[in-house]
């Protein structure tokens, strides 16, 4: 489902800048109000999909932990999606001076934050012994999130 959400930003790119479509044509509510109906309709599809898969299932142990990682998985990837708009975001900051320094260290503050809590999940996780590198994928989750919090950052900058 990632490589598929990606695949689908990388056909909507413009040739000429590089930025997704949605980031550079038409007005301001219609370019973000598209991306976030698209994350929306995605994760009420995961929910549906992934209840109805773990429904299916002849023996349903570990119900909920299964769930939980299936969604996560796909909000982490969807959310990864959000660092698409960066481009934006470096342009936004560009023409706004006085924005560049409080933006990044909002920016750093919520990676920091975010760091922490990695840990904090490391700390609860239980990974399966034969996995490779476990601490990996937490790892990464942060960064994938964020993505989110950088398209929420360009939406609202635009506004102003």
């Amino acid at each position: 489902m990632c490589a598929a959400w990606f695949s689908v930003a990388v056909r909507m790119s413009d040739r000429t800048r590089g930025y997704p479509i949605v980031v550079v044509h038409g007005d301001v509510m219609s370019r973000y109000g598209l991306w976030a109906v698209a994350v929306v309709a995605l994760m009420v599809l995961t929910v549906v999909v992934a209840f109805a898969r773990q429904m299916l299932r002849e023996q349903r142990s570990y119900l909920v932990r299964s769930l939980s990682h299936a969604i996560l998985g796909t909000v982490a990837c969807v959310g990864a999606a959000g660092w698409l708009f960066l481009p934006a975001f470096i342009d936004l900051v560009s023409s706004l001076a006085w924005s560049v320094v409080a933006v990044s260290a909002f920016l750093v503050v919520v990676l920091i934050i975010q760091a922490v809590l990695s840990l904090v999940w490391w700390s609860d996780s239980d990974p399966d012994p034969s996995a490779r590198s476990p601490w990996l994928g937490t790892a990464l989750i942060p960064v994938f999130v964020s993505g989110y919090l950088v398209f929420l950052v360009v939406f609202v900058m635009s506004l102003m």
